[in-house]
């Protein structure tokens, strides 16, 4: 599948939309989008994700089994961040939670 880019004019990315689609490798998400949601769970070879700066919430399960994502920004425009978000996201190194995340539910990391 290799590389993704999903244009401005899409506002929703169904539940696990790319779940399993372990030939991905990166993504590019349009600012139309706000939510994720299970997006990513177990795309193992996902390595890197531009989210853009309109995402608010990062829900559950959205790179759970994220084995190669080595790169993720979180914008400061995001607020909570669900549970097992980032579960078993085992290559990476480090994440900056921006200021405004009030919200980090159970196993997030």
């Amino acid at each position: 599948m290799g590389s993704i880019t999903i244009p401005d004019s899409v506002s929703n990315l169904g539940y696990g939309l790319f779940g399993f689609c372990t030939n991905l490798t990166g993504a590019t998400l349009g600012s139309g989008i706000t939510a994720l949601d299970s997006t990513f769970r177990d795309c193992h070879r996902l390595a890197s994700l531009a989210i853009p700066n309109t995402v608010t919430t990062i829900g559950g399960s959205v790179f759970q089994n994220c084995y190669n994502l080595t790169n993720v920004v979180i914008p400061s425009s995001v607020t909570s961040i669900g549970s097992s978000a980032f579960s078993f996201c085992t290559s990476l190194p480090n994440i900056a939670i921006p200021n405004a995340v009030t919200t980090i539910e159970s196993a997030a990391f």
